[in-house]
């Protein structure tokens, strides 16, 4: 008796996991301008861009999901990941990258913003 119990618990979570995330379509949904984001960013270096072709692609998805009169929210989920990752990767960017990593002497990082170098704990010196 306890295995049916448990099959029908598991059955009923499975099936609120898979509303919950939009079943197939609308995690391909959130997936796919996260996605596009993510790889276009890591390989171009290019954030605006990265940022330009996600929300393009989530706007092409919203607009379908719009026009079949059917829910936005996981696109507006997919479009809310991108802002936050583009957030981090626009702070991130900011930050400046490692002299070693840049392939530059660390006398070369001298600025007001520049405390030393990050990728150890002695401060560069100028």
């Amino acid at each position: 008796m306890s295995e049916t119990t448990t099959r029908t618990v598991e059955e009923v979570v499975r099936k609120q996991l898979g509303d919950a995330l939009g079943g197939g379509r609308g995690m391909l949904e959130a997936a796919v301008p996260t996605i596009a984001f993510t790889v276009l960013f890591l390989t171009l270096h290019d954030l605006r861009l990265a940022i330009m072709v996600s929300v393009g692609c989530a706007g092409v998805l919203l607009l379908v999901r719009l026009v079949q009169r059917s829910s936005p929210q996981f696109v507006l989920n997919a479009l809310l990941g991108i802002g936050i990752g583009a957030l981090f990767a626009w702070r991130a960017a900011r930050g400046g990258t490692c002299c070693r990593a840049a392939g530059r002497d660390r006398r070369v990082l001298r600025s007001p913003r520049c405390r030393g170098c990050r990728c150890t704990d002695t401060p560069a010196r100028g």
